[in-house]
């Protein structure tokens, strides 16, 4: 499932497997969960109130409560037309 973002210009979406998890570029967030799912690690991050989900490999997984910067590369990002509500807007 994508990443829906929603901005000021209307919805940005990612897949989580596109989601950089690094310790020294992007916008900073705090590790919430980290669940081992086989091939990879899905990560759920809080970037100032917004859970960013990423799939990461095993062996380089953050941990719970880790700090950590997530990237959402320019290549990777979709900007949706304002009509698609975002993620926290349909709960």
């Amino acid at each position: 499932m994508a990443n829906l973002i929603a901005d000021d210009a209307g919805t940005l979406a990612i897949r989580p497997e596109h989601v950089r998890i690094d310790t020294g570029a992007g916008s900073p967030g705090t590790v919430l969960e980290a669940h081992y799912a086989g091939d990879h690690v899905r990560v759920i991050v809080d970037c100032d109130g917004r859970r960013i989900q990423a799939h990461v490999a095993p062996h380089t997984a953050p941990h719970a409560g880790q700090e950590v910067d997530v990237e959402l590369p320019a290549e990777h990002v979709w900007r949706l037309p304002s009509s698609v509500p975002a993620a926290d807007e349909t709960a």
